[in-house]
């Protein structure tokens, strides 16, 4: 029986479970256990694996035997048949979330899921946001797509703002239900603490960590320590040692290693968690050295694929030279890697154009979307104040569609004034994402309420702020870079408008900030082309 004829047994299995309690060891159909296939010589059995097999259900005293048929050989090191064995379904067993590498706009989420309650793992992951015990409901979602139990994995929070306090939780989910951790608390880094060369979150605080020398990096640095994040921005030579630490090449970086690169992670012991991350598609290492990795424990010919990760979009893991290219193929030994293009579910539409103008029954709104994924429909919204919105019409989504798709909607309830416009954009299952926010005056000589930045018709970031007095406006990008500086002297207290002059934008997330004596606001921008 195939892995995938398996697993869909398995969830099939999974939701008979979840509306009959009935137990028996001999009945198949009461458990959710796989049923056990020859795996030799590559196998994925593991010690205290339970599966069904010849109407049985057993569980793996040994690696070394996974191989055998369960009942074939009896001893506590084989297949050893075990009784009730689907008594007391439970949801699986979540512990204490961890963070890591603070930075502006990312950070490191660190799972662990400790049992996973007799039940397969159906899905695993993060949820955070800005408020206490996030949930899959109504906060964002990081999804990793593993659903083993008893190992460490990550998740990179992306888009996040600058200097604000964020709440995250590990998650794992069964045909029992879903359980969260504990939530762990973080603080993202001023914009001005962040290195701009670098989204994966590089250490700043200690000395020597970002950028060493190369005579640093081949004395001090040649060995990264435990609890080193070592971040190479620009090409260095590397005469190679130990990497226990974390190594991030970034900003299309090259490493040359002349000697000896051992990545150490945690097969070799206790605290060993060497990794190199990859930012982007641009980074490799290579040169006339030599690359050890490590094999993990227990098994034939595999090896660790969370030695090297990579968060390019393209990446293949089954490609090398993306990796690392030396010039003598056979001095890479033990080498595994795991792709990561994303952590962050994407979002359900592609949202490419949206613009509001003037019409003759009112204001006329478009938008255009490259891809829609289970778009249930759109909910169009005003706001007289940039704070206070209002629904004032659906648009039927597309569903699923790899199509472009033209919408408009006609405010002919639109009065004399200023008004603000956003899309809601709802899922099937109710989910929603709010697009970017569209300004619109039949009086131009007319200013807004409160502080709102926009992306205008001329594709620049436009603000307009009640402030008045002298201050300074920061646009800002999500690696935390400073796009560009404006300061402002306004005399008006009706307030203050102000055009950034940046008008080759790359489509995004921005944030702008604005600074005048004590105050401090800010606001995230969409900017779609």
């Amino acid at each position: 029986m195939s892995i995938l004829k398996n697993y869909i047994t398995v969830l099939f299995l999974g939701l008979l479970l979840s509306f009959s309690k009935k137990v028996n060891a001999q009945n198949t159909l009461d458990c959710s256990y796989p049923e056990w296939t020859p795996c030799y010589p590559s196998c994925t059995w593991v010690a205290g694996d339970i599966c069904s097999y010849d109407d049985k259900d057993w569980q793996l005293g040994s690696t070394g035997q996974n191989f055998r048929a369960p009942g074939s050989q009896i001893g506590s090191a084989y297949w050893v048949e075990i009784s009730d064995p689907c008594t007391g379904l439970l949801k699986p067993s979540v512990e204490a979330t961890l963070v890591r590498a603070n930075y502006c706009t990312t950070s490191f989420g660190v799972g662990y899921i400790s049992t996973n309650g007799g039940a397969i793992i159906t899905a695993r992951g993060f949820v955070y946001g800005t408020s206490g015990n996030p949930t899959l409901e109504d906060d964002l979602v990081l999804l990793d797509a593993g659903n083993t139990i008893g190992d460490e994995f990550e998740g990179l929070m992306e888009n996040l703002t600058p200097e604000t306090d964020y709440y995250v939780r590990t998650y794992a989910t069964n045909s029992e239900g879903t359980t969260y951790g504990t939530q762990a608390t973080f603080t993202t880094r001023a914009s001005a603490d962040c290195v701009s060369d670098c989204n994966l979150a590089c250490d700043v605080t200690t000395p020597g960590l970002y950028n060493p020398s190369v005579a640093a990096l081949n004395t001090t640095y040649s060995t990264i320590g435990v609890g080193d994040t070592l971040c190479i921005t620009e090409d260095r030579t590397y005469s190679g040692n130990v990497v226990r630490g974390m190594l991030k090449v970034c900003n299309g970086a090259t490493l040359t290693i002349s000697g000896s690169m051992n990545v150490q992670t945690s097969e070799n012991g206790p605290g060993f968690n060497g990794q190199i991350v990859y930012e982007g598609c641009n980074e490799t290492i290579n040169g006339s050295g030599a690359y050890q990795g490590d094999k993990i424990s227990g098994t034939i010919d595999d090896v660790d694929v969370k030695q090297m990760i990579s968060y390019c979009g393209t990446c293949d893991e089954n490609d090398q030279s993306q990796f690392i290219n030396l010039d003598d193929q056979n001095q890479i030994h033990l080498w595994g890697a795991t792709c990561r293009p994303t952590s962050t579910l994407l979002l359900p539409v592609e949202l490419i154009s949206f613009s509001a103008s003037l019409h003759e029954q009112g204001v006329l709104l478009e938008w255009s979307t490259g891809s829609e994924i289970n778009n249930s429909h759109f909910e169009i919204e005003s706001s007289y104040d940039g704070v206070n919105w209002f629904k004032i019409g659906i648009s039927q989504g597309a569903g699923n569609s790899i199509e472009t798709n033209n919408y408009s909607f006609i405010d002919n309830g639109a009065q004399e004034g200023s008004l603000y416009y956003r899309l809601k954009q709802v899922d099937f299952d109710r989910t929603a994402h709010y697009s970017n926010i569209k300004y619109f005056s039949f009086d131009e000589s007319q200013k807004q309420k409160g502080f709102i930045a926009f992306q205008n018709s001329n594709d620049q970031i436009e603000i307009q702020a009640k402030f008045s007095g002298m201050g300074e406006a920061h646009l800002i990008d999500t690696r935390g870079r400073i796009v560009e500086i404006q300061t402002f002297i306004s005399t008006n207290k009706s307030g203050t408008k102000l055009t950034f002059n940046t008008t080759d934008l790359a489509t995004g997330v921005y944030f702008v900030k604005i600074k005048s004596g004590n105050a401090l606001l800010g606001e995230k921008v969409q900017v779609v082309k």
